[in-house]
């Protein structure tokens, strides 16, 4: 298995507020494309307004498969400007990770 985790740094509580609206609008965007949907964590220690969102994948190809949809999917591209609009304390980083 797969998992493609996306970490996010909300500036604000409207920001933060934002993100968690948009990872709603993800699954349902994600849910009518067959995409895989997320799941969403909130940090309870550590810092402040870090929001996490993994994704599971059943192997490496299903992964790069949904990458390459959605390069060329213009209801991808409207979303990721919404995401890009939110204020952040710091740049988006994600991570790829796979089961020993």
């Amino acid at each position: 298995m797969y998992r493609y985790r996306l970490h996010t740094y909300p500036k604000t509580s409207e920001d933060y507020d934002r993100m968690v609206a948009l990872g709603r609008e993800w699954d349902e965007l994600a849910g009518a494309k067959g995409w895989a949907q997320g799941t969403g964590w909130t940090m309870l220690t550590g810092d402040g307004n870090e929001l996490v969102s993994d994704f599971d994948y059943p192997d490496l190809a299903a992964f790069q498969r949904e990458g390459e949809n959605q390069e060329k999917d213009p209801d991808f591209a409207q979303f990721l400007r919404k995401m890009d609009a939110v204020e952040r304390t710091r740049p988006s980083r994600d991570e790829l990770l796979a089961t020993l």
